[in-house]
């Protein structure tokens, strides 16, 4: 990855070059958690994670509707790395 780019996940540099595992816990509580390599960096509510309703698995972007009649959507957030 270029250098000139850094990415945090709940304030951990994950563009250093070496693998990351991130993963996002959330819980029907309403409680949301974020994980960096197995250690729980944030915990925070699920209303600050934003819609992760829906009946497609996105990896790497963020998927909204524009129009549900006819099945237009709109995608954002893209993710600028490798996944594995």
């Amino acid at each position: 990855m270029d250098s000139k780019y850094q990415f945090t996940v709940a304030g951990v540099d994950v563009t250093d070059n070496a693998w990351h595992h991130i993963a996002l816990n959330v819980l029907r509580q309403g409680a949301a958690a974020v994980y960096v390599d197995g250690v729980r960096r944030l915990t925070t509510s699920e209303t600050n994670i934003g819609s992760i309703v829906s009946n497609y698995l996105i990896a790497g972007a963020r998927r909204t509707t524009v129009s549900a009649e006819l099945g237009v959507y709109d995608y954002d957030c893209a993710f600028t790395g490798k996944i594995d």
